[in-house]
């Protein structure tokens, strides 16, 4: 493994490339590749060596055929070869048809089995599209060789014929004020991968058993229990695409898990506009928020924003809150008359005397530590505050970069918005597979 690190080390790593446009002949769609390591890297990852990075496609089509329910994956893929640190190619010519579960397995389209030492090639479908066909879908391609397993992911969005469109449902109409309660809501950063299943797609579809002892599981991130909105496993929600293009299945209700669990801690602050639909992991950060509220606010409710509609899909001005991973929280304030609305916690240019700063900063840091946050939106004058606070009390030190102090202020997003509310994103879990991650935030704390 070492050996494999250094080569990679010294070798100028791709630019990855986007598709050529597909052979005319071909009606399907040209294939983009989705966000990959400025590096190439290999990870040992439940038995296998996995390379990222290190590969990229060269006339890549896609075409999905609604007739047959299949679809065909061409074109060529270049990799980097771990011993000979060269680059070598592939002929990529897959097909596969879809399952019930909105998957394509595809395999070698040729009845010729490949060469003896040969790579081998294979690569799984994920279809986003609504209508439960798969116009519109993220691959994942494997190659194996070399004891090594090249994962590269790509995008395609292919045109759909007037005779293939699903009849357009009528869309919802909208409360009269769907503006976002208080400023610009951000993305922040480049979409990721998405989430998919990598291990078990490389065992039961490119047919490689694991190779290395796998390493000592790391605990597992904290899932929703018993203060967490239930669903049975065959509606597990499913936060699709990514946060400012997505939607959102099999939905958890906020409004009916406040109601069935009085006094929950927090409520849902505007119910008509109907934005109180969110994942499990979501639903279950706010009933965290709304437990913490009841044992250190005494006497408080904590206040909530929009979160997605029930299908998710565009929701007002906002740039985001598409898949359900999105929420917009109130502060804490020591004057309760502030609970009835989305009060300022920033007067000119400092925290507003009435802001409950300690307590904020203990629910940052909880919510944090459940490994489910990937970002928090608040003014940057409210970071600020936090800094100083962590600074004050110890817990966080210039140079060590470790801690849940930490973590929690590197996923702190400072801006010039969100002076009165917070904006609270969760990231997709290994349950979403259809989940776009966003990239991660950027190290370091924005303290010092």
């Amino acid at each position: 493994m070492k050996h494999v690190l250094r080569t990679l080390s010294i070798i100028i790593s791709f630019t990855i490339l986007g598709a050529c446009a597909p052979d005319s002949r071909d009606e399907g769609s040209k294939a983009t590749t989705t966000a990959e390591p400025a590096r190439p890297t290999v990870v040992e990852e439940a038995g296998y060596r996995i390379a990222r990075g290190a590969t990229r496609i060269q006339d890549m089509s896609v075409n999905f055929d609604s007739t047959t329910k299949s679809m065909r994956l061409r074109g060529k893929m270049e990799y980097l070869s771990m011993k000979g640190q060269s680059l070598e190619n592939v002929s990529v010519d897959l097909t596969g048809t879809l399952d019930s579960d909105g998957f394509i397995a595809l395999k070698n389209h040729s009845s010729e089995s490949a060469p003896k030492g040969a790579p081998l090639v294979a690569a799984k479908a994920t279809c986003l599209s609504e209508s439960g066909t798969c116009h519109s879908s993220f691959i994942d391609i494997y190659i194996y060789t070399e004891g090594v397993v090249y994962h590269h992911q790509i995008e395609s969005h292919q045109e759909v014929k007037v005779e293939d469109k699903p009849e357009a449902k009528k869309e919802e109409q909208d409360p009269e004020d769907l503006t976002p309660e208080g400023g610009a809501d951000e993305v922040d950063g480049e979409p990721g991968q998405y989430v998919g299943t990598i291990q078990e797609d490389i065992e039961n579809i490119l047919q490689v058993k694991p190779q290395i002892p796998a390493k000592k599981e790391e605990p597992k991130k904290e899932e929703p229990k018993k203060d967490a909105p239930a669903k049975p496993k065959s509606s597990v929600s499913q936060a699709i695409g990514p946060v400012n293009a997505g939607r959102l299945e099999n939905a958890t209700n906020l409004l009916k898990y406040e109601q069935n669990h009085t006094p929950a801690g927090f409520r849902i602050l505007r119910p008509e506009r109907k934005t109180y639909f969110a994942t499990n992991e979501l639903a279950y950060i706010i009933a965290q928020m709304g437990q913490i509220t009841k044992q250190e606010v005494s006497g408080y409710v904590l206040a909530v924003g929009d979160l997605s509609r029930e299908a998710g899909g565009r929701l007002g001005t906002h740039k985001s809150h598409q898949n359900g991973l999105d929420a917009d929280v109130a502060f804490y304030f020591n004057n309760k008359s502030f609970q009835n609305y989305f009060a300022s916690a920033v007067a000119v240019d400092k925290p507003h005397a009435n802001w409950m700063i300690q307590e904020q900063w203990k629910l940052f840091k909880h919510v944090v530590n459940t490994q489910l946050i990937d970002r928090i939106f608040i003014h940057r004058t409210l970071k600020k505050a936090l800094c100083g606070v962590a600074i004050q009390n110890g817990e966080l030190q210039k140079g060590k970069n470790e801690g849940l102090a930490y973590e929690t202020l590197r996923r702190l997003i400072a801006d010039t918005d969100h002076h009165n509310h917070f904006h609270l994103r969760v990231k997709c879990s290994s349950a979403q597979v259809r989940c776009r991650q966003m990239a991660e935030p950027a190290p370091g704390s924005g303290c010092f």
